[in-house]
């Protein structure tokens, strides 16, 4: 019978060898929480997250999408720029590093969009405004981004490479000054199943090979209040200019899930050896965010508090094959463990002319990670101190286009925070001691750009 040696397939003995001591724990930030969508969310630090009526709004609040009756298409570049370290403080085993770089890799983003109104699409006379967002890393190059992987040398909680991202909803008026809106976020939960003949030499036979990739949709719901236009529409009130909006997003994430069966001619019988990895990556935890603002003639104020629910991730990662033992407590080794945590925002923007707007925003996040150290996974992070600043300019008559165009530009800078870890790893008196301390901090640097397009 003919044979073919492993490393012809994509996935196959070799391949599930070098995952085993490798897969364990991907990054679990996603686009949209960790930096921000488009570059007004990311120059306001998300403060104005819940009032933007771009199309980022179906995954921060859908009902904002019926702020703005015109359709739009949006198309933007995100670039996130890494400098993560880890310096040494002694140990029993120190790796003697001096502020050692960790993750210096950016994120690069194509982001797109779309809005639009789909009332000429019913029977019914209310408007119904739907939308769909797009974040695609390597500036498209790459949807499945995914790196998941053990580090006795420590890794960065909630950086790195992004999975595709993708949102859609509708929002809509169901009174006066009141929007309500729904979405869902679409994450792939990927299985790969291998079943094969081996030799010992490598060559294998009767393979087959079967990938499948299944969409994991999780809600998301808003609500806005204009206060002003709800309670006095036809004259100024004290209500006048003030607005609060409220928004829940589920928890979701991406796994990826290896399922193989192995026999070995003249060793390993059928039914063979099975070697099977769960993995997560891209993890969201449940968030609650309310926000307010004030809206003058030229300028506005006003802020967000979000609630994140970390301290399910604990039990998340133990259905993890490789992650799960962190997240046990064994002996003096201290468990993998989470907190819930609240991150304060507050952002201002002025318009300089009718048609042309700067924005600035601050946030503070605390690291939602609660444990001193894992064994293996050795997950590094630090409170973050998020500062945003943007400009956006509309040009409402074009030569060739019947509605405004609009450009933005945002930037957002994080500072990680120094915190201690403790290492562990199983080849150091079977991770019962630390080996080494280290310090965490850095710094990230985003920039994104976008250009709608209104019709």
């Amino acid at each position: 019978m003919k044979t073919k040696k492993l490393s012809q397939y994509g996935i196959g003995i070799a391949l599930l060898g070098g995952l085993l001591p490798t897969i364990g724990f991907a990054s679990m930030g996603n686009l949209a929480t960790t930096y921000g969508v488009l570059p007004s969310d990311i120059a306001s630090a998300q403060a104005f997250s819940l009032f933007n009526d771009q199309v980022s709004a179906v995954y921060y609040n859908p009902a904002a999408l019926a702020r703005d009756s015109r359709g739009e298409l949006t198309a933007g570049l995100l670039h996130a720029d890494h400098s993560l370290k880890a310096e040494s403080l002694g140990g029993a085993a120190p790796l003697n590093r001096q502020g050692k770089t960790l993750l210096d890799k950016p994120s690069q983003h194509l982001l797109l969009g779309m809005k639009t109104d789909l009332t000429s699409m019913t029977q019914f006379e209310h408007p119904l405004f739907f939308g769909v967002m797009i974040g695609v890393e390597e500036y498209g190059n790459e949807m499945m981004a995914f790196s998941s992987q053990t580090s006795p040398q420590g890794q960065f909680f909630e950086y790195g490479r992004q999975p595709l991202f993708l949102n859609l909803g509708f929002g809509t008026q169901v009174w006066r000054g009141i929007d309500v809106g729904a979405a869902l976020r679409v994450t792939l939960h990927a299985e790969a199943k291998l079943h094969a003949t081996t030799e010992l030499d490598g060559a294998s036979s009767h393979e087959s090979m079967n990938v499948s990739a299944t969409p994991s949709m999780k809600p998301i719901v808003g609500m806005n209040i204009d206060w002003g236009e709800t309670f006095c529409a036809s004259e100024a009130c004290w209500f006048s200019g003030f607005e609060t909006a409220l928004s829940y997003r589920d928890e979701s994430n991406t796994h990826t899930v290896v399922d193989s069966y192995i026999t070995i001619d003249g060793m390993l019988p059928d039914p063979g050896m099975n070697l099977r990895i769960l993995t997560l990556d891209s993890y969201q935890p449940a968030i609650t965010t309310v926000g307010t603002q004030y809206q003058g003639s030229r300028w506005r104020f006003g802020g967000a508090v979000e609630y994140q629910a970390w301290s399910k991730l604990g039990k998340e990662i133990k259905k993890d094959t490789i992650a799960g033992p962190a997240a046990e407590a064994d002996g003096e080794r201290p468990a993998l463990q989470f907190r819930d945590i609240v991150v304060p925002r507050l952002a201002g923007e002025y318009n300089i002319t009718e048609h042309f707007a700067v924005t600035g925003g601050v946030a503070y996040s605390r690291t939602p990670i609660k444990s001193r150290g894992a064994l293996d996974m050795n997950l590094l992070d630090g409170d973050k101190v998020i500062v945003g600043l943007g400009v956006s300019a509309e040009y409402p008559k074009t030569r060739f286009l019947s509605f405004p165009v609009r450009f933005d530009l945002g930037y957002q800078y994080q500072n990680v925070m120094d915190k201690e870890f403790d290492l562990y790893s199983a080849r150091y008196e079977d991770g019962q001691q630390p080996y080494e301390t280290v310090k965490a901090s850095g710094d990230v640097h985003v920039i994104a750009g976008s250009m709608t397009l209104k019709f």
